[in-house]
């Protein structure tokens, strides 16, 4: 634009009552940042970059990981929660066995401990204690 030539944005009336509102959802936005942060997916990496807490929410299931640093991919140390209305939810079409909480212990890529809880027939919560003794 050329000295003297207005803004063409500026021209129109409702312009600035246009920038007025985008910025004041901005503020509100901005504001509850503080207060709350809402993800399917929550990452924390170490120095490396490598993913070493992941929380996320996958088919309704929710899963909290806490890995081991220096270890290859598949091959990782963690303690993994979990939470789940289906215990096998990885897909829409899967009915899975039922609802289920856990706190899973891995080691070198295999489950090793798992101590969990899922409703019986009854409907009454019971719990159950899964060890593998390795490879």
């Amino acid at each position: 634009m050329g000295t003297g030539q207005r803004h063409p944005a500026r021209s129109d009336p409702d312009w600035r009552a246009g920038i007025e509102a985008r910025l004041a959802t901005l503020e509100q936005v901005v504001g509850r940042l503080g207060i709350e942060v809402r993800t399917r997916r929550l990452v924390v990496d170490d120095e490396a970059g490598e993913e070493r807490i992941v929380a996320e929410v996958v088919c309704d299931t929710a899963e909290l990981r806490v890995t081991l640093g220096g270890e290859p991919v598949g091959q990782r140390s963690a303690v993994v929660a979990v939470a789940s209305p289906l215990v096998t939810a990885r897909g829409p079409d899967d009915d899975g066995m039922g609802p289920a909480v856990a706190v899973q212990l891995w080691a070198g890529g295999e489950p090793g401990i798992e101590l969990g809880s899922w409703p019986d027939e009854s409907g009454r919560w019971r719990p159950h204690v899964h060890l593998n003794g390795g490879r």
